[in-house]
């Protein structure tokens, strides 16, 4: 199991850095960490569909009239850092939906033509304890990546660490796709009816 500080040390070991004791301790690498975790661990997140991060939710209708092309407005979850894909009701294709901001353009909103829609997302894990062992591997290093410049000042190093970074959610896009098994296609109305 590891913690936001043992991410965040293992970071800094890319960087040939010391380890720090916690977030909080008087240290420019303990400044450093406590701000740039949360964005690479989210930005980690919505990098990839990552399993243990995915969520469905019923999304919240919204009394908002929806711009031309779209018949609904929904609300968008507050947990989503990556909106997927809206859950089909009746049939085998992913409904178009799109994000936008609603009216007064400060939250953002999902449009869709799908009465009572299901969106799957990445939603926002903060427990360590979920994360799956490649995530930790991946947020390591964007971790690093982002430490980099500030630390070592070697933009080399920066680069060096974003393809590492490339190459392990490469290896998550494998492993995530050998987990579960997609359920089996229907032909739909159209297909049974000429049969």
């Amino acid at each position: 199991m590891t913690s936001e500080v043992g991410i965040c040390n293992l970071a800094l070991s890319h960087l040939g850095q010391g380890a720090i004791s916690s977030l909080d301790e008087n240290s420019t690498e303990a400044e450093l960490c406590k701000l740039a975790y949360p964005v690479a661990r989210d930005a980690t997140l919505r990098d990839h569909p990552w399993n243990f991060a995915m969520r469905r939710e019923a999304l919240a209708l919204l009394a908002e009239t929806p711009p031309p092309g779209w018949a609904f407005v929904y609300q968008y979850p507050a947990s989503c850092l990556a909106a997927r894909y809206i859950l089909p009701e009746i049939g085998c294709g992913k409904p178009p939906f799109e994000v936008a901001l609603g009216a007064g353009g400060r939250n953002k909103v999902i449009l869709t033509d799908e009465p009572c829609a299901w969106l799957a997302f990445t939603g926002r894990v903060t427990d360590t304890t979920l994360f799956d062992p490649l995530f930790v591997q991946a947020v390591i290093v964007r971790l690093a990546a982002d430490l980099a410049q500030p630390i070592t000042g070697e933009a080399a190093k920066h680069q060096n660490l974003l393809r590492l970074y490339e190459g392990l959610l490469d290896a998550a896009r494998l492993c995530d796709a050998n987990e579960g098994i997609a359920a089996p296609r229907t032909a739909g109305a159209f297909l049974e009816a000429r049969r």
